[in-house]
């Protein structure tokens, strides 16, 4: 076997062993996750307290009455983890075990996207010890192990939110597309994956905008069949939900999510998240083969791009300009998740063209242990996932005994940690932040909160104890902070939270 293609291999195997090394980490704290009764995010414990009303006649009920909920998402993801806790399995283990096991297959069907988008018809000619014969295999590993080790990915994988079973739908929508294409196959069941995603959360459109962009270039009548199908199946179940709660879903989907907007916000913000979680080489990788995409496109006499690689590159076009609703108030990390969907299928791409070009033309070798040297460096840069809560004994008594505490109060409990309240079996009065956006926006009259706690309808309060005045803001008007404070002046920290009691306690 020549030099060359030895190092080739070396090379790769390093890469694999560092990727495989963060993707061991995952699992293992993926695994701490599931079994942990505690919050990990914020969301968690309303979106647990809206799978507990779905279904019922309280589902996306009426926002004046008590309890003062706004359900943020569709049901798809609630009645997925209904049916597994249904089981006997314990409804937030349940949940984090949705969004694990979704990070899978987003993981799985990237990388078949891609091993999808890279094959050649004459890798079948080449010698078998040849790397290039295995570039579609190779960039499809990379990609989707590459997965493992991107953030905000591997974070919102360990929470009981409806994000990552919602991009897991879309990516295998996409990927069956891109099959459909490339072998005549059928076209339908990826527009029924897009709008179960759709139905999963509502702002997952990009992959199917991206895939049926391009395949209503290169196969109008049956990409037209397909969505035309998809559009019939999505509008009878968005009649559905809207007749069965007298017109509630549309209200609660898209009235109450209509949240406030800043572009500033949105410039600070993704600056400061994706500073946080972009890794500057992936990045520049990522970008650099969108780059060379576009001049392939457009560069008379180029190799054609791949029909996966046009959806690659729109997708990914479409996720970057996304993240601007990181200016919507309460918007977070979660709006990367599809931009770093992207970045691992371009890297991907990028490593299968390398080990081609390696292959065919040895003076590429420069080119390709750089581009592994800085992969491996990035990956072995990547700061561990999990957190030092997982395994704190300590903090896991403490837990027990404040689930304790508001499972024996005589009277409703106010909790900002509403995983508190899911593991006692209360109701989650009202959500803060939404509440507080919409109380803002004049569509909730937040006195009607002012009210129930002046008249101290709760037994106590719990608040996360932070001292982040911005998140503080975010979650309580000056009036509601007033109310509270006045209400239940006794501060006792327990937890890592403030449990707010009335002074006769």
């Amino acid at each position: 076997m020549p030099t060359g293609t030895l190092l080739v291999w070396a090379a790769l195997a390093v890469l694999y062993a560092v990727l495989l090394r963060n993707v061991a980490k995952f699992a293992y704290n993926a695994y701490l996750s599931a079994i942990f009764s505690g919050e990990l995010d914020y969301g968690e414990g309303i979106v647990w307290q809206q799978a507990r009303l779905i279904p019922s006649s309280r589902m996306y009920g009426d926002l004046q009455q008590e309890p003062f909920l706004a359900f943020n998402y569709p049901p798809l993801y609630h009645i997925v983890v209904n049916a597994i806790s249904s089981t006997g399995i314990p409804w937030l283990m349940a949940a984090r075990t949705v969004s694990i096991l979704s990070l899978c297959v987003i993981a799985a069907m990237a990388g078949l996207f891609v091993m999808e988008s890279s094959r050649r018809p004459e890798d079948r000619t080449r010698l078998w010890a040849d790397p290039a014969r295995h570039a579609a295999v190779i960039a499809a590993l990379v990609t989707g192990l590459l997965i493992f080790s991107l953030d905000p990915l591997r974070f919102w994988a360990r929470t009981a939110r409806v994000d990552m079973l919602a991009y897991a739908l879309e990516m295998t929508g996409m990927y069956l597309v891109l099959r459909g294409l490339n072998r005549r196959g059928q076209l339908h069941i990826a527009g029924c994956l897009f709008i179960a995603a759709l139905f999963t959360k509502q702002t997952v459109l990009m992959g199917a905008v991206a895939a049926f962009a391009v395949a209503f270039h290169y196969d109008r009548r049956r990409a037209f069949s397909a969505a035309f199908t998809a559009l019939l199946l999505g509008s009878a179940a968005f009649a559905a939900l809207s007749l069965a709660t007298d017109g509630g879903f549309v209200h609660h989907i898209i009235y109450y999510n209509v949240n406030r907007f800043s572009m500033s916000d949105a410039l600070a913000k993704t600056l400061r998240i994706g500073g946080e979680n972009v890794a500057p080489a992936f990045g520049l990788i990522a970008i650099a083969t969108l780059f060379g995409l576009m001049v392939r496109r457009l560069a008379p006499g180029a190799r054609p791009v791949s029909i996966g690689g046009h959806i690659i590159a729109l997708y990914s076009v479409l996720a970057a300009i996304g993240v601007i609703a990181l200016g919507q108030s309460g918007g977070t990390s979660n709006y990367l998740i599809p931009m770093l969907c992207g970045v691992a299928m371009l890297i991907g791409l990028t490593v299968g063209e390398s080990v081609r070009r390696f292959s065919d033309s040895h003076g590429y070798a420069t080119v390709f242990v750089v581009l592994t040297a800085i992969l491996i460096t990035q990956t072995l840069l990547e700061r561990r996932v999990g957190e030092q809560v997982l395994i704190d004994q300590g903090l896991r008594r403490q837990l027990a005994e404040l689930v304790a505490m508001i499972r024996a109060a005589d009277k409703p409990v106010f909790s900002e940690d509403m995983v508190l309240l899911g593991q006692a079996g209360k109701d989650v009065a009202w959500e803060p932040s939404m509440i507080s956006e919409l109380s803002a926006m004049g569509i909730f009259d937040e006195q009607k909160i002012v009210t129930l706690i002046n008249a101290r309808t709760f037994a106590f309060a719990v608040e996360n104890d932070t001292q982040n005045v911005a998140l503080i803001n975010e979650r309580y008007s000056p009036a509601v902070r007033q109310a509270l404070e006045t209400t239940y002046p006794v501060i006792r920290l327990l937890a890592g939270k403030r449990v707010l009691l009335p002074r006769d306690q």
